[in-house]
């Protein structure tokens, strides 16, 4: 019972969408397990890549980081569909 409320928080929190200096609400992957700081330097760093390529290259970085940051704290981060859930100790 306790997973399932955690998983639904994780999910809630995972979700909301965080307001991008142009004013369009924009999610960012794994945005629930960063600081606010970190959200900020992640899209400025997104917003000085020089090209498509290099922006693809920040955006998987990122997601790596994000589903090993999931990994240590117990959860798992689904890299498809974003979802957050408690990883199986089995």
């Amino acid at each position: 019972m306790l997973r399932s409320a955690v998983v639904v928080v994780m999910l809630a929190l995972f979700t909301v969408p965080v307001q991008a200096d142009t004013g369009t609400a924009e999610a960012v992957f794994g945005q629930s397990l960063m600081s606010q700081e970190e959200i900020s330097d992640l899209k400025a760093k997104l917003a000085n890549c020089s090209s498509a390529e290099e922006r693809r290259q920040v955006e998987a970085a990122h997601k790596d980081h994000m589903i090993q940051r999931a990994r240590w704290k117990g959860l798992v981060l689904d890299r498809a569909d974003k979802t957050v859930t408690l990883a199986d100790n089995n």
